[in-house]
């Protein structure tokens, strides 16, 4: 037995406006999808200067680690009697 349309008992002018909503409901879809994918580009690329300054920072940090640290100054004596 086919499976009976909910749309069965409309009329052609609520069909028609039913059509209307939904095409106007996929267009915000649509609009919606846009803007998340511009968002995810966006991310990705800050994503991508982030790791490369972080590659950057590594470069530096690297020759730091082999360089021999300057001496802690000197403490103040305590001037006690």
């Amino acid at each position: 037995m086919a499976e009976q349309s909910v749309f069965k008992d409309l009329g052609p002018a609520q069909l028609h406006y039913l059509k209307s909503q939904y095409l106007a409901s996929h267009d915000l879809l649509d609009q919606a999808e846009a803007r998340l994918k511009a968002q995810l580009e966006q991310l990705t690329k800050a994503r991508q200067e982030l790791e490369r300054l972080s590659r950057e920072l590594d470069t530096h940090i690297e020759p730091a680690k082999t360089t021999p640290k300057r001496a802690k100054p000197a403490k103040r004596t305590s001037k006690r009697a």
